[in-house]
């Protein structure tokens, strides 16, 4: 239980856009080279330690996708309780979609480039001024943690952090107990349906179970749901069935943050 909550919190976390995310915010733009060096040479203790626990706290989000890949890969052995405190406490399927749309492990920005301008003349070749230009790359997050420049033409493949919430999406599905316990309505629908445009031949290609998921969203593009908010959930337990409704909470974290 703990862990499906702490999953469900790194999601969200690294889900919210860079504008109200600081910590991503410093992974997505980084400061240019020439401001950069400035400064780390005057930055104060306090700014040391901020930077500090922004990275920290973006690495441990970030491998948190992968902990809640192996969750939902999982769903079936968890029981009950925690299969409907994924899909309808936290609703993990939505939580996937902002990390499809906008991956926290890519960005794109502007890299100086200094050009060493000459002068020639009969007996000499001489510099004359550094011209700086800006160039625009695209970079992705490797397996080591570490921005690595991607040449455009690489961009379509997939690396194994991209690959976590299809994965994820996959298991959850596909499943015919996450189908059943999931309440579809017509606002998680237009959610989910949002990936749709992003499976292509190529990405099929370098994961081919999503050729499953493909289907199933042209499955959800036809079928009938109800309106927002009304999305039939079919109990898992009889008790729930019988009109009683019990809802397992974190004790230990409930009465640290309750102090």
């Amino acid at each position: 239980l703990s862990l499906v909550d702490y999953c469900a919190r790194q999601l969200i976390f690294v889900g919210t856009p860079d504008e109200s995310n600081a910590a991503l915010s410093r992974q997505k733009h980084p400061l240019p080279a020439s401001q950069l060096t400035n400064y780390l040479q005057h930055r104060s203790r306090t700014d040391e330690i901020r930077d500090s626990m922004y990275d920290a706290t973006y690495q441990t989000a970030v491998a948190s996708v992968t902990l809640s890949r192996y969750l939902c890969e999982n769903l079936d052995e968890l029981g009950p309780s925690l299969l409907s405190r994924v899909l309808e406490v936290h609703d993990f399927p939505l939580l996937m979609v902002p990390l499809v749309e906008e991956p926290p492990w890519t960005r794109r920005r502007s890299i100086e480039m200094r050009d060493r301008g000459t002068n020639t003349n009969r007996s000499s070749t001489t510099n004359t001024n550094n011209h700086v230009s800006t160039k625009m790359i695209w970079e992705k997050l490797n397996d080591h943690n570490e921005w690595k420049e991607v040449p455009p033409s690489d961009l379509l493949l997939l690396t194994k952090l991209e690959g976590q919430p299809w994965l994820a999406l996959f298991h959850l599905t596909i499943s015919r107990e996450c189908r059943e316990s999931y309440g579809l309505d017509e606002y998680r629908k237009s959610q989910l349906m949002r990936l749709r445009k992003y499976i292509h031949t190529s990405l099929v290609d370098q994961l081919p179970v999503l050729e499953e998921l493909a289907r199933y969203f042209d499955e959800l593009s036809i079928l009938g749901v109800p309106p927002s908010g009304q999305g039939v959930h079919r109990p898992s337990s009889s008790a729930s069935s019988s009109g009683l409704l019990l809802t397992r909470v974190d004790s230990l974290r409930e009465g640290i943050v309750g102090k």
